[in-house]
């Protein structure tokens, strides 16, 4: 493709973007993980969510642009930058290649936690991709560690350590070893995700 076409249609993407509300809105935190070792507690599911504690979203990072929930992902509805991502691929060249894996459909999987660091904060939305979401799958499937990952007075905080900046950034994940209980269990009613995709419009996906 082109460069010159890329850069129209990018242009045509970026505009109808802007007129796309991807805001948050109603105090919804999210969480961003600083340097270092993070202090988390995963929070169960709560209402939609029924027993799952994360939610799996389509997201479109756009140079210089808005991040984009993909709506052929969470609702299977058509989606312009999926079909300008396949039409890069089919052009081949490395120009066009490079732009479709930057813009191309990630993975996040969306959960509530709180920072153990900052509980006053309450549930914060966290949003890992597969680096940090596969070690703590690993972790749920484990009965040494599963079954307590999400008990109110005898679970398991989890230890996610950062390290890099950017594209560099790597992620360490691992369960502390001693038992805590929620200094506030009400966090369990206020479940910031649910509100979260309310605002969003975007269905909880429901796992069968």
């Amino acid at each position: 493709m082109a460069k010159a076409d890329r850069k129209s249609r990018m242009a045509k993407i970026r505009a109808r973007l802007t007129n796309t509300d991807t805001s948050i809105r109603g105090g919804t935190d999210y969480l961003k993980l600083k340097q270092g070792r993070n202090l988390l507690r995963i929070l169960p599911g709560v209402g939609e969510m029924g027993d799952f504690f994360w939610q799996e979203v389509g997201k479109h990072f756009i140079p210089d642009g808005p991040v984009f929930a993909c709506p052929n992902f969470t609702l299977g509805d058509p989606c312009p930058i999926c079909e300008f991502v396949q039409e890069l691929y089919q052009a081949g060249d490395n120009a066009s290649k490079a732009l479709a894996s930057k813009v191309r459909m990630k993975r996040q999987f969306w959960m509530n936690v709180i920072e153990r660091d900052n509980e006053d904060k309450g549930p914060q939305v966290y949003t890992p991709g597969v680096m940090v979401f596969n070690p703590i799958k690993g972790y749920v499937s484990d009965p040494d560690y599963g079954d307590l990952l999400f008990d109110e007075e005898e679970g398991l905080d989890v230890v996610v350590s950062r390290t890099g900046v950017g594209m560099k950034t790597t992620y360490q994940v691992h369960p502390v070893r001693q038992e805590t209980p929620l200094h506030d269990s009400s966090c369990l009613d206020t479940n910031s995700l649910v509100i979260l995709f309310s605002l969003l419009r975007i269905p909880v996906k429901t796992v069968k």
